[in-house]
């Protein structure tokens, strides 16, 4: 019976990422190529268009093979891990952290894979080049940007105890409406406190020159000043917001609708 939930909890979760990265997916794109170089300075509506007018349609969805093999795998690891632990009454820290982490871990080289698919326009090459450095990278891939990524974990400590915290109160016939103000609530409070680390983990991510995490800061101070860390922050709130509403509301909904 647990296993029959489990994979319950793993296909809702599998289900509501990849509708959801689907959605938001030129803004992924948007976010991951101003957070390794800075490169639009217009507002969403006018550099989608321009990415449009310059790529096609296929500049909207540059990296989304990478982001539906690794949003959805690490989801599938999240969420049904922190539902597992939440109903043997562990703590939310202690939750939020063992299923984060072991997601991540197990699914850096995808991200890696995804994050230089979004860049390879800008950076002049072509899907063959990815996979020959992904191929040249090896088993240096599951820890290429993994330990800022495993510091920026620590926003779902925060993140997590707010969105149950208000999914606490009395939802006065809106439960749906509930789940989007907490995601909401949560997600963004988290999002601005951590946001730093992403630009330090796309710039590692899609980095071919082997820089240390030091040197990376000082390029991003010397390219923008502490500024700098928050580049993309606009494009990276306009599609995590989205996101995280869509993912968060679609999954509870397949889990209440969904019978096994």
């Amino acid at each position: 019976m647990l296993l029959i939930i489990s994979m319950k909890y793993a296909t809702c979760s599998v289900l509501s990422t990849v509708l959801s990265s689907i959605v938001v997916s030129p803004l992924d794109v948007l976010r991951t190529r101003n957070q390794a170089f800075n490169m639009y300075k217009k507002g969403v509506f006018f550099t989608v268009r321009d990415v449009l007018k310059k790529e096609g349609i296929k500049g909207w969805y540059r990296g989304l093979p990478g982001t539906l093999l690794s949003a959805p795998f690490f989801w599938s690891i999240y969420l049904p891990l922190y539902d597992h632990f939440k109903e043997k009454e562990w703590g939310i820290v202690q939750r939020s952290i063992i299923a984060s982490y072991t997601g991540s871990m197990v699914c850096n080289p995808l991200f890696v894979f995804k994050n230089r698919l979004q860049v390879i326009h800008v950076q002049g090459g072509n899907f063959k080049n990815v996979i020959r450095d992904m191929k040249a990278l090896s088993l240096k891939t599951f820890h290429l940007g993994l330990p800022v990524t495993l510091f920026g974990n620590l926003q779902f400590i925060i993140k997590m105890p707010i969105y149950e915290h208000l999914r606490s109160y009395p939802d006065y016939g809106y439960p749906n409406c509930q789940i989007l103000f907490s995601s909401i609530i949560g997600k963004s409070i988290a999002n601005t406190i951590f946001y730093p680390h992403e630009v330090i983990r796309t710039i590692t991510r899609v980095d071919n020159t082997n820089r240390s995490l030091q040197e990376i800061c000082r390029y991003v101070i010397r390219e923008n000043g502490i500024k700098g860390f928050y580049r993309g922050f606009y494009f990276n709130t306009m599609r995590t917001i989205p996101f995280t509403c869509l993912n968060f509301f679609l999954y509870e909904f397949f889990k209440k609708n969904m019978y096994v």
